[in-house]
């Protein structure tokens, strides 16, 4: 199933922006994949119904930049903590 339909199901406005020019290369392929799957499926997953998803991505000289807004409950500060000193962490239902 898509990311637009899982959005459309759960009732979650999915904006999308990007270039069309645009093209990722990577040495890791599958790794970015899975990493910008985790995203949108945490996205969509901790979006509450009426609200909504934007991502965005543009080339910036060497890289490309996306960006992924949602209007989700956030990340209490103590599990940020835990992902960006890279422990174990555990994910709670949305």
């Amino acid at each position: 199933m898509l990311f637009e339909d899982k959005a459309k199901i759960k009732g979650v406005d999915l904006k999308i922006n990007y270039s069309s020019d645009v093209a990722v290369l990577s040495n890791e392929p599958m790794l970015v994949n899975e990493v910008l799957a985790n995203f949108m499926s945490n996205a969509i997953k901790f979006t509450p119904k009426g609200k909504s998803i934007s991502i965005m991505w543009k080339t910036s000289e060497d890289y490309v930049v996306i960006f992924l807004e949602d209007q989700g409950v956030g990340i209490e500060a103590s599990f940020l903590e835990k992902i960006l000193e890279g422990k174990s962490a555990e994910s709670s239902a949305g």
